[in-house]
């Protein structure tokens, strides 16, 4: 997780920074075509992306899970209230059985 968050901060300050980096790419890349502030844009573009890519996938799988395992719980939860519902019906049905009718 931590790679995660080192991956988007890095590609976000590469991303969003207008001077060079390292003093070593300070001039524009030649026989590429773009700019040294484009390389750097883009790089720090894809720096991001592949922090954010996992971090979705992590998301998904866990909040998947997470629902399977409340639904798993809600089901139980529900099988033992209506064992609980069905005790209590039979209790006031025998109740009812054994007590004479009330005469107002």
């Amino acid at each position: 997780m931590i790679e995660i968050q080192i991956h988007a901060v890095f590609g976000l300050v590469m991303l969003l920074s207008t001077a060079p980096l390292l003093r070593a790419y300070a001039d524009d890349p030649t026989g590429w075509g773009i700019t040294r502030p484009l390389d750097q844009a883009i790089a720090g573009g894809l720096a991001w992306s592949y922090g954010e890519l996992p971090l979705l996938i992590v998301l998904i799988v866990t909040l998947s899970k997470w629902r399977r395992s409340e639904m798993r719980s809600s089901r139980h939860r529900e099988a033992e209230e209506d064992a609980e519902l069905e005790r209590y019906n039979e209790q006031l049905a025998a109740r009812n059985r054994t007590e004479p009718p009330r005469v107002s």
